[in-house]
């Protein structure tokens, strides 16, 4: 079955607020970029803090990572041969880690945001699109790029949490 993305648009469209951002739970995208899930190990020990780790494999940029115990970093940059050096932004790993503690690569796609989520009166110029990184997808959906999918969003404090539901066409 295909799905008209202009019906689907404009459906969307009529049930977002002004005040859209921080409101509707419902957003629609297009699937930009991939990051699978797999994991690799640190060849060096890291601390806390620390704003560049050294992996035994290459991460992908953009991809949103955990290192041992901690919480979920976004890596800006990789850089060498083998060991990379993986920089993350805009914060550092929670916790210290030893070299050969487990890094995971969360299961996320990267994504533009379409129509009233990203007006173009409110982008730079020459800015037609902005990329969302690191958004999760929901189990049983296996993402492809080019895909036009529904986001859902958290509500309350998690407002800025979204997650892919699943394909529209």
């Amino acid at each position: 079955m295909t799905i008209n993305t202009n019906n689907v648009a404009r459906q969307l469209r009529a049930q977002l607020v002004p005040s859209h951002y921080t409101s509707t739970p419902w957003q629609w995208a297009y699937v930009a970029a991939i990051h699978a899930p797999t994991t690799t190990t640190l060849s060096a020990n890291a601390s806390a803090g620390a704003t560049s780790i050294s992996t035994a494999a290459s991460i992908s940029v953009n991809s949103l990572i955990v290192v041992g115990t901690g919480g979920p970093v976004s890596v800006a940059s990789v850089s060498g041969s083998g060991p990379y050096t993986v920089t993350l932004a805009p914060k550092g790993i929670p916790n210290a880690a030893l070299s050969g503690a487990t890094v995971h690569i969360i299961a996320t796609v990267d994504v533009y945001l379409d129509g009233w989520q990203n007006p173009p009166a409110n982008l730079p110029p020459g800015v037609t699109k902005v990329l969302t990184i690191g958004v999760r997808y929901l189990y049983g959906y296996t993402p492809t790029v080019g895909h036009v999918v529904l986001m859902g969003r958290g509500t309350g404090l998690q407002r800025s949490d979204r997650f892919v539901i699943g394909r529209l066409a």
